[in-house]
């Protein structure tokens, strides 16, 4: 799993001078840093005070339509065991780092319609009238984790689960820790827009959705999800020789993870998420208003370095040979080509 940090986090550009020779192999880079935000502790009103608290911010995005930056925070709230999660993201001017209200809009509460944050609905992510809460490591407090863009600006986040069902950590109060009982299976959302909705695309539960907190019935291996979140692809329009003219979506997911020492194995599986071309009420998922699927895992992809985790992952193309990153902590970063037949891809 991650480790997230109250670290100051820097917008720098780089100045490239080339070399008079061409064949020099190194060149020089002068950095310049634009500006900065650092948790405002001690200052509980400032607009940034969400960046006080220990794990407040786990991911951040690039939006170069926008030219505005996404950042991921988990918020938490409550002591052990009644966690609650409010998860928001962010929104930041990259030029500046001020909040960007001129995007996004807001989900909460009487912030309702202002911009700067990506619209989270609490009914939808974090806890569902239904009582279908587990939707993230450890009662919650990661039901949003990590964040990327496709291809044509549509935003996409994960949770970050690790699927250790029915493992019974004993509290001195002799009860289980309810932080390995209660988390939901690995889940992906988009927003088309920063100002709509999140659909819910992707779960790791059984078409039936009738298995929630079952391995048995879930895609994934008994390990950690979405500390490693890659996004590649966008839509676009296919015309046959003969029939009609549809839109084919070549967004491709890459999902890693890591691993506890306790567990049996290190978690050396990259999966790949595409667009799922079957009836998509096949997929409806009753504990979240009967969204529908949009995409699928499609590929399990194994890292081939022995005993090297996939903490870190990125697709260099949509081609069907083409190279995977996959990076491991402490160990280093490797890289495989993914090789599939153009009848069975």
């Amino acid at each position: 799993m991650k480790a997230a940090h109250n670290r100051i986090i820097f917008i720098v550009a780089a100045l490239f001078f080339c070399c008079a020779e061409i064949v020099s192999a190194q060149g020089s880079a002068h950095w310049e840093l634009l500006w900065k935000n650092e948790a405002p502790v001690g200052n509980p009103t400032h607009p940034n005070a969400w960046m006080i608290p220990e794990a407040s911010y786990t991911a951040l995005a690039y939006d170069r339509w926008r030219d505005v930056l996404y950042i991921v925070n988990p918020v938490r709230g409550g002591t052990a065991p009644n966690f609650t999660a409010e998860p928001r993201i962010h929104i930041w001017k990259a030029a500046d780092g001020l909040p960007a209200t001129n995007v996004g809009r807001s989900a909460f509460g009487t912030s309702a319609g202002n911009g700067a944050e990506l619209p989270v609905p609490l009914d939808t992510i974090a806890t569902s009238a239904a009582g279908f809460s587990n939707r993230g490591f450890a009662m919650n407090r990661y039901c949003l984790y990590n964040i990327d863009l496709d291809d044509e600006g549509r935003i996409f986040a994960c949770n970050l689960v690790s699927p250790l069902w029915n493992l019974c950590i004993l509290l001195p109060s002799g009860q289980c820790d309810p932080d390995y009982l209660a988390q939901g299976p690995f889940r992906v959302w988009r927003w088309d827009t920063p100002s709509s909705n999140p659909r819910l695309v992707y779960a790791t539960l059984n078409d039936s959705a009738t298995a929630i907190g079952n391995i048995l019935n879930s895609e994934q291996t008994y390990t950690s999800w979405g500390d490693a979140f890659d996004v590649i692809g966008k839509r676009s329009m296919y015309s046959p020789s003969q029939g009609a003219t549809y839109t084919v979506d070549s967004v491709r997911m890459y999902v890693g993870g890591g691993s506890y020492p306790s567990q049996p194995d290190w978690n050396r599986e990259v999966h790949v998420l595409l667009e799922d071309s079957r009836d998509s009420t096949q997929r409806a998922m009753a504990d979240c208003g009967n969204y529908t699927m949009d995409y699928r895992l499609a590929v399990k992809l194994v890292n081939g370095s022995s005993a090297y985790a996939s903490h870190g992952v990125a697709g260099t193309a949509n081609s069907l040979v083409h190279d995977v990153w996959m990076d491991s902590n402490p160990w280093s970063t490797s890289v495989d080509r993914h090789v599939q037949t153009p009848n069975d891809p």
